[in-house]
């Protein structure tokens, strides 16, 4: 599903329990790009499984990015910061960003919310982000729980992250990578932070 900028609430009737997105391998469950998006772009209640962006060694760009949501800010002035809440995403694949993806623009800033990100793939490296990669952008995520995700939990480069009350445990690689410039307050993260 692409929002196209629209300031839309996309909400499940009855929660994450009793609506799944199967995306059958076949894409991501959500696109956010060649728009501007607010915190007024809504998605809500959806359980998002199975999407999957890998790479194809033909340099597809956008493509190999988020699993299960993407969220693109190219070309200027576009940006992307919608609201992502009570949501599970889960068995997602991509090369970079297994769950979700925040890829390339210092003004992309969602607010991911009350969200489980669990046991989700990225297959470039150990520290692709196989829950969450944030690259050259910023991100939100508050009382949400990131586990049992392969190759890291959440990967940030360049891009400062805003982890509050959220569980990061059981990940292989590292629970947090390249994420210096983050502000972590009462989480939970293996290992300590």
């Amino acid at each position: 599903l692409k929002f196209a900028g629209k300031k839309i609430m996309v909400m499940s009737e009855h929660g994450r329990q009793n609506c799944t997105i199967d995306c059958q391998n076949a894409g991501s469950g959500f696109v956010f790009s060649n728009a501007v998006t607010t915190r007024a772009s809504v998605v809500d209640g959806f359980a998002i499984r199975n999407g999957n962006a890998q790479f194809n060694g033909y340099g597809e760009g956008d493509r190999y990015y988020g699993g299960g949501i993407l969220l693109m800010g190219q070309p200027l002035p576009n940006y992307q910061s919608p609201t992502i809440q009570n949501c599970l995403i889960v068995s997602c694949s991509a090369s970079f960003g297994g769950g979700i993806a925040v890829h390339i623009n210092a003004n992309n800033n969602p607010a991911v919310i009350n969200c489980a990100i669990v046991s989700n793939t990225a297959t470039y490296d150990s520290a692709a982000g196989g829950g969450m990669l944030v690259y050259g952008s910023s991100a939100s995520i508050r009382n949400s729980t990131i586990v049992y995700n392969t190759n890291s939990a959440v990967a940030a480069y360049g891009s400062p992250v805003s982890i509050q009350n959220t569980i990061l445990w059981g990940n292989s690689s590292s629970q947090l990578t390249g994420a210096a410039n983050s502000t972590i307050e009462y989480s939970d993260i293996q290992g300590g932070w």
